[in-house]
């Protein structure tokens, strides 16, 4: 079965009551990728982040330890991850049941080893906060913890449990060496929570941040401006992903910025000391 006739069988309202197993490759190694009534579909109706593997490959290729995925969605990044190394040590955090049960399967049915899944969000503190969901969608990638973060368009909303990664990982266990953040403008949360364990291993970090779009958006250019200020007080330079289907390219830069360039959303925030295995990349 091709996207064609995902894609159709999507559109007629069909996907959601089927459920089969499909196979897809990632940077060369084929997965068993499930669509269980219709959740799964993702992986072959979206372009796959083949900017991810490549900057996957280049840190990996130099370090080994622990990888942080916050907001693991359907395992998309996961994926990613395991077509390069398939041994590193992985945790995952997403406040979505939903998700987590799907990767959990997804897991299962391709033997991944050394491989977590928490049904958490983080944040900067132990809680109970209301998961809103801007599509009819139970896996809805945009759901968000952050009240009205689309505006007044919520579908449905329930209620998750929020933790601290400093509460979580004891920093002093293994070395974690890469942290991604993909959490709808909570960003500047996660990182409070996690501050600890950012300033003991000085990971790289890499982070979707959605465009502020204007000025009078205070809450996602709160969020913004302190996430660069933390990255700043700590020596870390931001680079803009700037990638193409077969290149890769980061842009260094200063502030993120008001912008509503939606190809502008991700980021890697690197460790001032390790900025030299990344200069060729780095315009």
């Amino acid at each position: 079965m091709n996207s064609l006739l995902l894609r159709i069988l999507a559109k007629i309202g069909m996907l959601s009551y089927m459920s089969f197993l499909l196979r897809k490759k990632f940077n060369g190694k084929r997965f068993n990728l499930p669509i269980n009534n219709g959740r799964g579909a993702n992986h072959f109706l979206q372009d796959d982040e083949t900017w991810m593997a490549a900057i996957l490959r280049i840190i990996l290729a130099d370090t080994s330890g622990v990888f942080i995925d916050v907001g693991v969605n359907l395992g998309q990044t996961l994926l990613q991850l395991k077509s390069v190394n398939p041994h590193i040590n992985y945790y995952g955090f997403d406040p979505n049941a939903e998700c987590i049960s799907y990767c959990h399967h997804l897991c299962n049915l391709n033997e991944f080893k050394s491989t977590a899944l928490l049904p958490v969000g983080l944040s900067d503190h132990l809680g109970i906060k209301e998961l809103s969901f801007f599509s009819k969608d139970v896996t809805d990638s945009s759901a968000s913890i952050v009240h009205r973060f689309r505006g007044a368009s919520t579908v449905s909303a329930k209620q998750v449990l929020t933790a601290a990664l400093d509460s979580i990982i004891s920093v002093e266990k293994e070395p974690i060496i890469i942290i991604k953040i993909d959490v709808e403008g909570s960003e500047s949360q996660v990182i409070k929570g996690a501050e600890h364990t950012i300033l003991f291993h000085r990971p790289y970090i890499i982070c979707e941040i959605l465009p502020v779009y204007d000025v009078s958006n205070k809450q996602r250019l709160d969020n913004q401006n302190k996430v660069v200020k933390f990255m700043a007080k700590n020596q870390y330079t931001i680079l803009r992903i700037e990638a193409g289907h077969d290149t890769l390219s980061l842009k260094s830069i200063k502030e993120i910025g008001i912008h509503n360039i939606i190809d502008w959303c991700n980021y890697l925030f690197l460790p001032t000391e390790k900025k030299d295995f990344f200069n060729p990349w780095i315009t």
